[in-house]
């Protein structure tokens, strides 16, 4: 038995290592730094070109693939002024693209653009400036890059830049709607969540194209971009998750209330919900049962609900049910299995509770629980300087430790990937028909990220900088090896 254990393990790591590699070129940068602190990947959707944006302490390198993953051009340029040193996204026409930074207080704007035809780069600083709001989140788009504000007043706005840098201003009156039940209930208090500091908003941004952890999705404050449409959800009223619609192209202003699923609780209640495509899942326990309600936006029209209580099964759940993780980065990867739905519903509640759906090979994977931010202790804790953008944390795994940024506003993927390895879950997973939303039997699939995680860990001392994006069908990993100075491209398919 013993022979055969280690036999699977090594068939299996030798699958994790054979992974494909789409492409690999020596890289050194001219400033000499010996480390890459961030990388952004650029896709075009259209052409299949790919751009790799990468930023050390002084200097950009970038380097633009064929749709072959061949080599088509290399430039670099000296970093941008320190004045701004948040990378907020980019837009792109051609052979011309903008990469967007902003101040530490994010009130201005700087452009660095880079122009491939004539191999030059130059620097605009925008004339816009967002004192009186706070920057919520940025979203890129080919030849459109757009920000989201909000001030006191819950005017949201959203300045769209286009590749000639001029913007289009839309503003939406939000002043007149409540979303709490208490008496701090404005827009601008539910983004608080409880603190009124003018620094504190929060907002969790979720990538609706790959896979997310209930750590993202558990948030109160989500907001989603899909189909040329912002979506910003709160769960802020007991009675109803509130999602606000704003178009980026038609200037729609729409606000919808979504009862929750109902529960025969007299004890304490915890939900939440996610949005994927025009579906919003519901997912609502107490310690006697769960429910979970999706219904379609808009229309209001509930096309399914599964329940479940503490003395049964939860009869559509494909999966055992998990615990994940510790309280400590020394159990970090450590998985149990639950033995009743009453455990279950009892560890959900300890933590936020939080509902995923993912679509992937014609069916809807989702996930339902609640998570607890692993503590990471002196062999996986923070990197010296790590609340400087650009520097990472340091996850623990079985083999050894491996350094990611800490922040990627500008890649919603890789922040999905960052948060899917480092979490203490409690979950179960459950398989649906798309559309019809009826149970399917069957695993749970096997995710992409599950590879890259454990492929991350087993070449975790040849790597120093890490970033994920899909790319068609498939997800890329980037990595940077320091030894080598080498960058690499891997590819991993569901």
């Amino acid at each position: 038995m013993r022979i055969l254990s280690i036999l699977i393990f090594v068939l299996l790591s030798f699958d994790l290592i054979a992974q494909e590699i789409l492409f690999e070129e020596p890289v050194k940068l001219s400033s000499g730094q010996k480390i890459v602190r961030e990388v952004y990947p650029l896709v075009d959707k259209s052409s299949g070109e790919i751009t790799i944006f990468m930023l050390d302490k002084d200097s950009i390198l970038c380097h633009i693939l064929n749709s072959d993953f061949t080599l088509r051009k290399k430039l670099e340029t000296g970093r941008q002024p320190k004045k701004y040193p948040e990378l907020l996204g980019s837009c792109h026409n051609s052979d011309l693209i903008h990469l967007f930074f902003c101040n530490g207080p994010k009130t201005s704007l700087l452009v660095k653009s880079f122009n491939f035809t004539e191999n030059k780069v130059k620097e605009t600083e925008l004339t816009v400036k967002l004192s009186g709001e706070r920057l919520l989140e940025s979203f890129s788009e080919k030849d459109k890059f757009h920000i989201l504000t909000i001030d006191r007043g819950s005017i949201l706005r959203i300045y769209s830049f286009g590749t000639d840098l001029n913007y289009k201003l839309l503003t939406y009156d939000a002043s007149r709607e409540q979303f709490g039940d208490g008496n701090f209930n404005t827009l601008y208090d539910v983004l608080h969540e409880g603190d009124q500091s003018w620094t504190s908003i929060r907002v969790n941004r979720v990538d609706t194209d790959g896979p997310n952890s209930i750590d993202v999705t558990s948030k109160g404050n989500k907001i989603y971009f899909q189909d040329d449409k912002l979506f910003l959800t709160s769960e802020e009223m007991k009675a109803h998750t509130s999602i606000i619609i704003l178009g980026l192209s038609d200037s729609i202003f729409q606000i919808v209330k979504v009862p929750r699923p109902g529960l025969d609780c007299n004890s304490k209640i915890k939900g939440n919900s996610f949005l994927s495509d025009d579906l919003l899942w519901q997912f609502s326990c107490c310690k006697d049962e769960m429910n979970v309600k999706v219904t379609r936006i808009p229309g209001h029209q509930i096309l399914a609900s599964y329940r479940a209580n503490r003395e049964g099964e939860i009869s559509f759940s494909n999966s055992p049910l998990y615990q994940e993780g510790s309280i400590s980065s020394i159990g970090q990867n450590k998985t149990r299995v639950l033995e009743t739905t009453e455990s279950f519903l009892r560890k959900t509640l300890n933590g936020n509770v939080g509902i995923t759906a993912y679509n992937i090979r014609d069916t809807v994977l989702v996930t339902l629980g609640s998570f607890k931010e692993v503590q990471q202790m002196s062999s996986g804790g923070v990197m010296p300087g790590a609340g400087s953008p650009g520097f990472g944390v340091t996850l623990a795994g079985p083999q050894g430790s491996i350094t990611i940024p800490i922040s990627t506003p500008y890649n919603p993927t890789f922040s999905s990937f960052q948060t899917y390895t480092n979490i203490r879950s409690t979950y179960v997973k459950a398989i649906f028909e798309p559309g019809s939303i009826v149970h399917l039997e069957g695993e749970a699939p096997e995710l992409a990220f599950d590879k890259i995680r454990e492929y991350s860990r087993m070449n975790i001392k040849q790597q120093t900088t890490e970033t994920v994006f899909r790319y068609k069908d498939f997800y890329i990993l980037g990595t940077y090896n320091l030894k080598e100075k080498k960058l690499s491209l891997v590819k991993f398919e569901e």
